[in-house]
């Protein structure tokens, strides 16, 4: 529940400057802006949330490039061991990837994501003295994937975006803030 609401409160924050398009001759320009999204997988093993953030610099080279960053994150969950032990899993991903702009409104995206897998576990066992805690180990797996999709800006500085994601093997859905 702390998710959709810390991630509504940064695209509060954050307003970014709208793209603005100034006529300057024969030649169009466009002033930067950043897209600041909340985003959402739906996974089998537990869905997760993420921030998107998508700077558009608008190079006079390349007018209909640009990139995204992003990290998505999904509530920790407890494993059943024997007692006494405890374990309890947790799982991230980061983001990277370039986006091209198709028409004005509609841009397609695509890059690499790295999903993580933190199994964090303890045997129960402690020493026999005062105030002693059971030692936890860790363990991580780490899996590349893909992601593609597409954005659509509409009006009102709201963008929502629809892809799908390797790594998770998920669809991904996207609403932010230009």
């Amino acid at each position: 529940m702390r998710t959709p609401i810390l991630a509504a409160g940064l695209a509060l924050l954050a307003l970014p400057s709208h793209a603005n398009i100034q006529p300057r001759g024969d030649v169009l320009t466009r002033m930067p802006y950043v897209m600041l999204a909340a985003d959402y997988f739906n996974m089998k093993e537990g869905d997760l949330w993420g921030i998107t953030l998508a700077p558009h610099h608008y190079d006079p080279n390349y007018p209909d490039w640009g990139y995204y960053g992003g990290f998505a994150w999904g509530g920790s969950s407890s494993v059943p061991v024997e007692p006494p032990g405890e374990a309890e899993t947790r799982r991230y991903m980061g983001r990277f990837g370039l986006s091209y702009r198709v028409v004005a409104d509609l841009s397609f995206y695509g890059g690499v994501v790295r999903l993580s897998d933190e199994l964090r576990y303890t045997s129960g066992i402690t020493c026999l003295a005062i105030g002693c805690e059971p030692q936890w180990d860790v363990e991580k797996d780490h899996r590349w994937g893909a992601e593609f999709g597409a954005r659509y800006a509409l009006p009102g500085h709201i963008a929502v975006g629809i892809g799908y994601n390797t790594a998770t093997e998920s669809m991904m859905f996207t609403l932010g803030l230009y």
